[in-house]
């Protein structure tokens, strides 16, 4: 059997003869082996994950009353999801659950929902959703935008100059 092989149990002589007895017991006790060895390494890759997925959580603890944009989960059907919005709101926290991390928003037309803490993001007046809580823009993005703004102003100039040359 393969748990002989994985737990090194020796193999059976064929002309051995073995009561029912002792059969049943000895192959529950190879099986409760073997049920003990797969729930060890259960718990142990169980640790390993919530360790993983730990290590860049990000929890904010929201108040009620406070308003949050809500990254959108599910796309309408034809909608181009590059260009969608991904977040949705303001929505107000109404209630915190008992599990501490899901959290019961309400938007302006008084529709509720329960949504995780990973789901969240604070909202601040006057800014756009992509702006607070993604790292999607960058510094250099931004400094990118204003050097090429500056090499077409410059370019303008310059076509300027030559055409002042020209006359």
């Amino acid at each position: 059997m393969p748990q002989d092989i994985i737990f090194d149990y020796g193999t059976f002589d064929e002309n051995e003869q073995v009561s029912v007895g002792d059969y049943k017991d000895e192959t529950t006790s190879i099986l409760q082996d073997v049920f003990d060895h797969v729930v060890k390494s259960l718990q142990i890759n169980k640790k390993k994950m919530q360790e993983q997925y730990n290590k860049n959580l990000r929890f904010i603890d929201y108040t009620v009353g406070q308003k949050v944009w809500v990254k959108v989960k599910h796309y309408k059907t034809g909608e181009n999801r590059k260009l969608a919005p991904r977040r949705d709101g303001p929505w107000t926290i109404v209630d915190k659950l008992p599990n501490g991390v899901n959290f019961r928003v309400e938007n302006s037309r008084k529709q509720q929902k329960t949504v995780h803490h990973d789901r969240l993001s604070p909202f601040i007046a006057g800014s756009a959703p992509s702006e607070i809580g993604d790292n999607n823009i960058d510094n250099n993005q931004s400094s990118q935008h204003e050097s090429a703004s500056e090499l077409e102003s410059s370019d303008r100039s310059d076509s300027s100059y030559s055409a002042s040359e020209d006359s």
